[in-house]
């Protein structure tokens, strides 16, 4: 049972070449869409890609002309955008009071400033698809609590600010998708 037609829909996943990202790009694309897997690791994009019959584009989250290469390359490939999964991020496995000015910026830019960037750019072609809607305050403070959360070292770790929050005993997550509050792993 199909539970909605996304037939004709363009899609980015930034990250999508593994973990959530890549379960993101999976389900958009069963679901019909046609999915753009960005990543910095061009070869597992492209594996990732040709696994669920998409597209892989190289791209630094961190680079303003790498973004913009991204949504433009996008839509002179499948002459349109719809949907813009922003899933690529980092962390650094530290307790917060640990990291230093340089580490702080590199996940901020990373995971934040990026997730700016990338949804103010996408914006405009996503309007004249017919959407457009996008919500930057929350993925910041989505991001900000999930790039805090992994210098836990044990206990119980939570992200409150998720839709359908997911609670882990896990106390030494080594998730390559840094993602261990949803993953569980």
């Amino acid at each position: 049972m199909q539970l909605f037609d996304l037939t004709g829909k363009v899609a980015i996943v930034t990250g999508g070449n593994g973990g959530i990202g890549l379960g993101m790009a999976r389900g958009l694309a069963a679901a019909g869409a046609k999915v753009v897997v960005a990543g910095r690791n061009a070869a597992k994009s492209a594996a990732a890609a040709k696994a669920i019959g998409g597209d892989a584009i190289e791209v630094d989250v961190k680079s303003e002309t790498s973004l913009q290469a991204l949504v433009s390359k996008t839509v002179k490939r499948h002459r349109r955008l719809d949907i813009l999964v922003i899933n690529a991020g980092i962390n650094i496995r530290k307790q917060p009071q640990e990291f230093t000015l340089a580490e702080y910026h590199e996940v901020m830019n990373t995971n934040l400033t990026s997730a700016f960037h990338c949804s103010q750019l996408a914006y405009t072609e996503m309007k004249k698809a017919g959407g457009g809607k996008s919500d930057p305050h929350r993925r910041a403070c989505d991001r900000i609590d999930r790039a805090l959360s992994h210098g836990r070292q044990s206990g119980p770790q939570r992200s409150g600010r998720q839709p359908g929050a997911v609670l882990s005993g896990n106390s030494g997550c080594h998730c390559p998708h840094q993602l261990c509050w949803f993953c569980g792993a």
